[in-house]
């Protein structure tokens, strides 16, 4: 049998494995060494070892803790001090690609930033050119063409500003040329909205002329109403245009709905009262299934 001193080297051995496999920030009990002492090497430590060598076992622990601990800070000491040997010859080179960097993304960034405020403004105009008060179905119409936008837009411009242009160099009576020239807005907007050819006044027009030579004949071109160019008429005619177009393509616009199953008595038997020869129409059972049904989706 082993002496206590080889006993006491093996179990050192033991407990320094142990306690390098154990995580970190955690402990070796006392209590579970010796059930593990007990339980798997109770042929090499007899049971008055272990019970007399609680202190042994406990020291020993605390021993190999500190010297693991001690170890692990040496480890993390020499690998900052490298870590930092390593940044600091790296600080040059870093510091001056750094300060390229820096100079090509301070041009970059002017650069997009320019480009950003172009953009803006760009932007800003474009909320100023757009009525407050156009409905969002007109706007969704306006860019359902996305490719014709840029030139729709030029072709608006162009005619506000050629009525602008007439308005100012109208007759004296400013009320009356205001008048007119708000018409001939909201009638070129009307066209423009409904994708219809617009143009602005020539050198050669005055405002009335226009009006009359130019937008009131498209007007009646199209078949609409020269009086009436408001949203509400811009989404009526908008609608009689999508019903034009059904119609030329062979949809059947009939609201007549005494085609419609159990509408009147389509399908009646014929029977006598008793006594008489007089007739009476009733509706079959079907048929008042079928009446029953229409009247509950009527409703």
């Amino acid at each position: 049998m082993s002496s206590d001193a080889e006993l006491d080297a093996k179990l050192t051995e033991l407990l320094r494995l142990m306690v390098s496999r154990l995580p970190s920030n955690k402990t070796l009990p006392t209590a579970i060494v010796q059930q593990l002492l007990r339980a798997k090497y109770g042929d090499t430590y007899s049971e008055a070892y272990v019970a007399s060598h609680l202190t042994f076992i406990s020291d020993t622990i605390m021993k190999l803790m500190i010297e693991k601990e001690k170890a692990a800070a040496g480890v993390t000491a020499n690998g900052g001090a490298s870590e930092e040997e390593d940044e600091d010859d790296s600080s040059t080179s870093d510091e001056n690609d750094s300060d390229e960097g820096d100079s090509e993304e301070d041009e970059e960034e002017d650069g997009v930033s320019g480009s950003d405020n172009d953009d803006d403004f760009d932007s800003d105009e474009d909320d100023d050119d757009d009525d407050d008060d156009d409905d969002d179905d007109d706007d969704d119409d306006d860019d359902d063409d996305n490719t014709e936008e840029p030139k729709r837009k030029k072709t608006r411009e162009e005619v506000v500003e050629g009525i602008a242009v007439k308005e100012q160099q109208g007759p004296s009576d400013p009320s009356s040329a205001t008048s007119v020239a708000e018409r001939c807005k909201a009638m070129a907007e009307c066209l423009r909205k409904l994708s219809y050819r617009v143009r602005g006044p020539t050198a050669e027009e005055s405002l009335e002329e226009y009006l009359q030579n130019f937008l009131s004949a498209e007007f009646e071109k199209h078949g609409m109403d020269p009086n009436k160019y408001s949203k509400s008429d811009i989404k009526r005619y908008r609608i009689r245009r999508e019903v034009d177009l059904l119609q030329q393509d062979g949809a059947s616009l009939s609201l007549d709905r005494r085609n419609r199953a159990g509408r009147g008595f389509g399908d009646v038997t014929l029977s006598k009262e008793a006594g008489g020869s007089v007739t009476r129409a009733t509706p079959s059972s079907a048929a008042a299934s079928v009446r029953k049904t229409s009247m509950f989706l009527d409703d």
